[in-house]
């Protein structure tokens, strides 16, 4: 079944059916801190909403972004205590799905690759200036990530931000430790 433009061609039994669609929020040395699967009709409204406010991107996704950071920072707290912070999963992934649906990257997924299996990585981390920083990937794979496959991803995509952005890194990052 493709992604249509229009709920109602989703017949009703698919809508809340788990989609191959997987959203994780991790740390920078890559600690999972959730983890969810996304159904067709959180797809679904993620890219309407993508298309709807294309033109207005940058405003959705600084709306968005605070949201996001709270999640984080509370998902950071809670580390350790997995009867908690599971009651909080739902509203922190919900947070960064609309986090994720207005960047850049989400705007290029063509359908076939949610099909395919998609995951929607975000990385929180706080810089020295003490903000917390989020930044997100994209990567392309037909199950959910395991903690090596999350650290390898997560090893990747750092290595490569502290090329682009050394200064935003946070303190205790060290490139040979991540590598």
């Amino acid at each position: 079944m493709g992604l249509t433009t229009d709920l109602n061609e989703v017949p009703d039994n698919m809508r809340e059916a788990l989609s191959n669609t997987y959203i994780y929020g991790l740390d920078w040395q890559g600690n999972c801190l959730a983890r969810g699967q996304l159904t067709h009709r959180a797809i679904w409204q993620m890219r309407k909403m993508a298309r709807k406010y294309s033109g207005s991107r940058t405003t959705k996704l600084e709306e968005a972004k605070q949201p996001a950071r709270g999640g984080f920072e509370l998902m950071m707290q809670l580390a350790g205590h997995q009867s908690i912070s599971q009651q909080y999963t739902p509203r922190v992934i919900r947070a960064w799905a609309d986090y994720v649906t207005y960047t850049r990257q989400f705007s290029f997924i063509k359908s076939s690759l949610f099909q395919a299996g998609v995951h929607l990585i975000v990385f929180g981390c706080y810089t020295n200036a003490g903000i917390m920083r989020l930044r997100t990937t994209i990567v392309p794979h037909s199950h959910m990530l395991t903690e090596d496959e999350l650290k390898r991803v997560a090893s990747t995509f750092i290595a490569e931000e502290s090329k682009s952005f050394p200064d935003l890194m946070p303190s205790g990052f060290c490139l040979e430790e991540n590598i």
